[in-house]
């Protein structure tokens, strides 16, 4: 994936399954929410 995706962001969400958003939905509502937060700075900071 990272060479078709040069921009990729992977994380890994330990004791997760095949319904990782249902047994982990804590952990992935939060790593949601720092790559939003990433991608908003970088739009802020792009357009300065």
């Amino acid at each position: 994936m990272p060479r078709v995706m040069p921009n990729l962001k992977q994380e890994l969400v330990h004791g997760g399954g095949h319904w990782l958003l249902w047994e982990k939905k804590d952990e992935v509502i939060d790593i949601l929410q720092r790559w939003l937060k990433e991608l908003e700075l970088s739009k802020t900071a792009a357009a300065l």
